[in-house]
């Protein structure tokens, strides 16, 4: 299957020709389509996914983050992720920010309360 693009525009000359171009564009089609399947993944897992930039501000919140912590997409985009880490864990957190923002490698393992 091909996608394409229709253009029409009538020119106007005393016998009304048109001039019709038309564009490829199943490569995008198939890109819209690979990033809708992913939106649908992300937003139906039952883990939690959100991301932020790298200054730690949140720009997605998935279903699975709204029921653990009882906020909307729309309350928390746009808000710090220092909003849900821990008081003793916030510098650790920031660090790790500081070290992808200078594509530092980072390994983070951690024993989670539930597992202790």
């Amino acid at each position: 299957m091909v996608w394409t693009n229709v253009n029409a525009v009538p020119l106007d000359f005393p016998d009304w020709r048109i001039v019709i171009t038309t564009t490829d564009v199943t490569l995008r089609k198939i890109a819209e389509a690979k990033v809708a399947q992913l939106a649908a993944i992300v937003e139906d897992s039952e883990d939690i996914i959100l991301s932020t930039t790298l200054d730690g501000i949140i720009l997605n919140w998935n279903k699975s983050a709204w029921l653990t912590y009882g906020y909307t997409e729309s309350e928390m985009v746009g808000k710090s992720i220092s909003i849900l880490v821990p008081p003793e864990l916030k510098d650790e957190v920031f660090q790790i920010f500081e070290k992808i923002k200078n594509g530092i490698p980072i390994s983070v393992l951690r024993q989670s309360a539930l597992e202790r």
